[in-house]
C-alpha cells in the first residue's frame, strides 16, 4: 500500500479527501492536525490511518514526520484560510500557509526525495490583496522553484471556490444556506449578504480531491488550476437554494448591504482545461453541492 500525509486532514478538503483515499483500498493514511476537536467523523477510527499532531509553524515537528514516515504522497492542505480575517494576523497566516511549505519542500528534499507533494494553492494568487494571497503565492512559487531546482515532484493545485457543510459563516454560499434554512424554519425574517451581483466559481469538494489525487498520479509534477470553469452569481445561488428548500421569495428575505458599490463586484472563472486532459470529470453539479451543504450529506 501506498503511503499518504494529509496536513489540514480535519478540515474540510482533508476530510473528503481522507474518504476519497479510503475508498481506494490502496493507502495507509497519516492524518495530521494541530486541533482534534473538530473531528467530523468515526471515519479517522480506521486500521488504515494514523492520527499525528503536527505544528505546521514548528520547523522541527516538519522534518521529523517527513525522516520517520517518508510518505509516497504529501497532500499540504493545511493552512489560513480567511482572506478577510487574514489581515488579523498577518505574520501568522504567511508563517502557516507560505514558510510551512518551503519546509516541507525542504524536509523532502533532504530526507524524502521520493515523496509527492501536492499543495493548495489558490485562485486569489493572481493578484494578492491581502496577507491570505500573499501566503499562498509564496507556497505556490516555492513549489515551482523546487520542482526547477531539485527536480522535487512538487504540484499546484490551484483552488477556486468549493464549500461543504464543514465550512462556516465566512464563506458565502454556507453562510446562504444556513440562514435559509433558518428562514425555512420561521426562525428568522431576513438576513444580510454584501451583493446579489458577484459571480464566483462554485465547485464541490468531492471533485476537488478527486482532482487533488489524480495530479499526484502523473508521470510528471505540473500545476493546475482545479474549477469547474462555470461563473454563478450569488443572485443565482440564492435562488437555487430556494427552489431546493422551497422558498419562493427568497429574495425579498435578504438586505443586500452594497447596493451601489460596483467596485465590490467580482466575477471570478477558472480555466480547467488543463486539468481535464489528464483525465479529471466532475461528477457534481451546483444543485449537488448545495443539497450537500444544506443536508450534510
Amino acid at each position: 500500500m501506498k503511503t499518504a500525509l494529509i496536513t489540514g486532514a480535519f478540515g474540510q478538503d482533508g476530510y473528503f479527501l481522507t474518504k476519497y483515499l479510503l475508498k481506494t483500498k490502496k493507502y495507509q493514511i497519516i492524518s495530521c492536525g494541530n486541533s482534534f476537536n473538530r473531528i467530523p467523523d468515526i471515519i479517522y477510527n480506521n486500521k488504515n490511518i494514523e492520527i499525528k499532531k503536527l505544528d505546521i509553524k514548528n520547523d522541527h515537528e516538519i522534518y521529523k514526520i517527513i525522516k520517520d514516515h517518508r510518505p509516497d504522497e504529501l497532500y499540504h492542505l493545511a493552512g489560513f484560510s480567511s482572506p478577510l480575517i487574514s489581515w488579523d494576523k498577518p505574520k501568522e497566516v504567511i508563517d502557516i500557509n507560505g514558510m510551512s511549505t518551503i519546509t516541507f519542500l525542504e524536509a523532502i528534499r533532504l530526507f524524502s526525495s521520493k515523496t509527492k507533494i501536492f499543495f493548495a494553492s489558490s485562485a486569489k494568487i493572481v493578484d494578492p490583496q491581502d496577507p491570505y494571497s500573499l501566503s499562498k503565492y509564496i507556497g505556490h512559487q516555492a513549489v515551482k522553484l523546487y520542482r526547477k531546482k531539485f527536480n522535487i515532484f512538487a504540484s499546484n493545485g490551484i483552488l477556486y471556490n468549493h464549500e461543504s457543510y464543514l465550512k462556516n459563516l465566512n464563506f458565502v454560499v454556507y453562510k446562504i444556506c444556513h440562514f435559509a434554512k433558518l428562514l425555512k424554519q420561521k426562525k428568522i425574517d431576513s438576513f444580510s449578504l454584501l451583493n446579489l451581483n458577484s459571480e464566483i466559481d462554485l465547485g464541490d469538494p468531492r471533485d476537488y480531491v478527486d482532482a487533488m489525487h489524480l495530479i499526484l498520479q502523473q508521470n510528471s509534477p505540473d500545476d493546475y488550476i482545479i474549477s469547474m470553469k462555470n461563473s454563478v452569481s450569488i443572485r443565482e445561488i440564492c435562488i437555487l437554494v430556494g427552489r431546493i428548500l422551497d422558498i419562493p421569495n427568497i429574495l425579498s428575505k435578504i438586505k443586500v448591504e452594497q447596493k451601489n458599490l460596483k467596485q465590490n463586484i467580482v466575477k471570478i472563472k477558472g480555466d480547467n482545461s488543463k486539468l481535464k486532459k489528464i483525465g479529471w470529470i466532475p461528477q457534481f453539479k451546483i444543485e449537488d453541492t448545495l443539497k450537500m451543504i444544506l443536508y450534510g450529506i
